[in-house]
């Protein structure tokens, strides 16, 4: 953290959420105090904090951390007769930190400008939120005047601070763009001229370098003092050996940066999202045994190297639904789809985006059909990942690299791959069920048959009648109780031959429409590779055309699909074609039930 040097950037952002941060000395201290902390350990003697007031009367107000900051900055003399004069800025005091209000902006930006001129060597740091820098500067004028007063002044910075959340920063950046895309910026201009990336914060960092900071990164050295701040000011956690705070910073940077790590058993740590140090710590606070517990089953995997958390735009309703259905029809596969999920709800959360792909009936359509497969408890990563690279292109592309017409075909491709795939999902479903149904009758047959074998044993004059009844030599009126009991006991063997029959017959005709469904995902699939690689337009317009049929001979056999779904739900459901083949069967029957 820290590093706001002036030879690097003389207008730096820090994008920071209140949390809670610790010294060299391990002294906690809150996102204010911290920056305060950061620059004086940078040099800067002169340090001040601008404010807007949003109550009262209104204003500004400029804080200082300490009396040598005030000093400079309520006495100093001014340079010209229309900036203050020594009592117009007149300071008050709060706990231990000095301030002065102003009524406008151009009472603050005269002020800096008075000590910019006149500073003596004293470096400097003013502090502030992006929107307050606008305002003070959004006359070009003033702003003119800082950019010339900071080619000469090489000691001072101004230190933009915003949190993590990207709709508090975006905003600023991109509608005061007499600010932040004028000259004064060059740097912001050059990220500005490439609109339509979604990658803003990404970009700036890149233009800017060493101006361009990110705190609550979860750092190990960061992690590890918070833990040796706990040890030091907890008496339970001064019972573990201090050698085992490294090991715990390590722990805990492998399940703040890796989303497969799980929260250990026992051990009860806040959402991995929140990424607050301080959080973190009230967590641990009263758990140092169970704590140690999961260090030791803990096993050290390969060093986790994270990437560095920009900040990122709320979440939409959308994007939560997206999250949900993946999360759920994926199962326990859906770990490797993370990426993929991430760069289509970049997309969907970027301001830059275009909303109106938002509203389109093809995301509407994928998160119905997944949650749809989410009633019927069907899980498929297949289908998951099918339906981000659906998402993924048809957000990404539009007017990006192909033409209209090829664009709309690979979106017609990728939907029905989806289709498909969400077929396949179920007919197995199904296949499944029908598995466990034929198990089931299979096992109930068998220990019927056997449980009738041995009555048969038992009781000689039940086997006799058995006998007769199958040779068909038994005299009407003779043992009638036992004829109806056998004839009961075959009945029930009778039908429950028939539901696995049918059962299988129906497993055939669905495994043949799952290897259909699964040949035309292939054909699709190279439809769209033949559609990627090809750029000649006559070829293009022959696979357009292949296309096209493709898809037209996949309307009517989805038809045919949804009625054998139909079918296939109900699971004992009499089928006339089954209804012809009972009179071949019968006596085929009446030979099995029997032992």
């Amino acid at each position: 953290m820290g590093g706001f040097r002036a030879a690097a950037e003389q207008i730096h952002l820090l994008f920071a959420d209140e949390d809670e941060h610790y010294t060299d000395s391990l002294v906690r201290l809150d996102r204010e105090q911290y920056i305060d902390y950061c620059l004086r350990k940078a040099g800067y003697q002169g340090i001040y904090f601008i404010e807007k007031q949003l109550t009262g009367k209104g204003g500004y107000r400029v804080i200082m951390g300490n009396p040598a900051s005030a000093d400079a900055y309520c006495y100093q003399a001014p340079s010209g007769g229309w900036f203050f004069t020594k009592k117009s800025v007149p300071r008050e005091t709060e706990g231990k930190r000095v301030f002065c209000r102003h009524n406008s902006p151009e009472e603050v930006t005269g002020r800096i400008f008075s000590m910019l001129k006149n500073q003596g060597g004293l470096s400097m740091a003013f502090v502030m939120e992006p929107e307050v820098f606008a305002e003070l500067y959004q006359d070009q004028t003033a702003g003119e005047e800082l950019r010339n007063l900071l080619e000469t002044v090489k000691n001072s910075i101004f230190l933009l601070v915003s949190s993590m959340k990207a709709d508090e920063s975006f905003p600023v950046f991109t509608e005061r763009k007499e600010v932040f895309g004028g000259t004064f910026f060059r740097k912001f201009k050059k990220v500005f001229a490439t609109e339509g990336h979604f990658r803003f914060y990404e970009e700036l960092k890149n233009e800017l370098g060493d101006g361009f900071h990110l705190w609550n990164q979860m750092k190990r050295e960061e992690l590890y003092r918070m833990l040796q701040y706990l040890w030091l000011t907890e008496r339970s956690w001064q019972k573990l050996p201090v050698g085992t705070l490294e090991r715990g910073a390590e722990f805990l940077y492998a399940w703040c940066h890796q989303p497969e790590l799980e929260t250990p058993k026992g051990l009860r740590l806040p959402e991995k999202s929140q990424r607050n140090l301080g959080e973190l710590r009230k967590c641990l606070k009263g758990q140092p045994e169970a704590f140690a517990e999961s260090l030791s089953e803990w096993k050290r995997t390969e060093r986790v190297e994270a990437k560095l958390w920009y900040p990122a735009f709320s979440e939409t309703a959308d994007v939560r639904r997206l999250r949900q259905g993946i999360r759920e029809i994926a199962g326990p596969e859906r770990q490797r789809l993370v990426w993929k999920l991430g760069r289509v709800t970049e997309i969907m959360v970027c301001h830059w985006s275009d909303f109106r792909k938002l509203e389109r009936p093809g995301l509407q359509e994928m998160l119905q059909k997944m949650e749809e497969l989410k009633e019927e408890n069907c899980h498929s990563s297949e289908l998951a990942e099918r339906v981000l690279d659906y998402l993924y292109y048809s957000f990404r592309s539009e007017g990006q690299y192909d033409s209209n017409e090829v664009y709309q075909m690979k979106c017609d491709c990728h939907r029905e791959i989806v289709r498909c795939t969400a077929m396949v999902a179920r007919m197995e479903k199904l296949h499944e069920k029908r598995q466990e149904t034929i198990r089931k009758n299979e096992q109930e047959f068998a220990q019927r048959r056997q449980e009738l074998k041995e009555q048969c044993e038992r009781d000689p004059v039940y086997g006799e009648v058995y006998r007769r009844m199958k040779e068909k030599t038994l005299e009407p009126g003779v043992a009638t109780d036992y004829q109806m009991d056998i004839s009961q006991k075959k009945g029930v063997l009778v039908s429950l031959q028939k539901t696995i029959r049918t059962e299988k017959q129906y497993m055939i005709s669905g495994q043949e429409e799952i290897a259909l469904q699964k040949n035309s995902i292939e054909k699709l699939d190279l439809v769209l590779k033949e559609l990627m690689a090809e750029k000649n337009p006559t070829a293009l317009a022959s696979i357009l055309n292949r296309a096209g049929i493709m898809l037209k001979e996949q309307g009517s056999m989805e038809q045919k699909a949804q009625n054998a779904l139909k079918e296939a739900a109900s699971l004992f459901e009499k089928e006339a074609s089954f209804l012809k083949e009972e009179k071949k069967t019968e006596e085929t029957d009446r030979e099995v039930w029997y032992v």
